[in-house]
């Protein structure tokens, strides 16, 4: 049984998430990274302002942004 689901709603849908973050670990791996990175920012985007926020986008930055992080994703200038 196959349904389609539009992006959004899988983005938005933490079961759909999942499934999606399964199927990019076994079948595209290279994308897996740009998940995580979305996932991390979204997630500071509703925190409240102070330490922790600043802790979280240090991580984000040093992961994700920093060259050799270790999910580094290419970002252009």
């Amino acid at each position: 049984m196959a349904f389609k689901v539009g992006f959004d709603e899988v983005l938005g849908n933490t079961v759909f998430l999942g499934l999606y973050a399964r199927y990019l670990k076994k079948e595209r791996a290279e994308l897996g990274p740009w998940l995580a990175f979305w996932q991390e920012v979204q997630e500071f985007r509703v925190m409240p302002r102070g330490m922790a926020a600043n802790k979280q986008a240090r991580a984000i930055f040093s992961q994700h942004v920093q060259l050799g992080g270790k999910q580094a994703v290419p970002l252009s200038k």
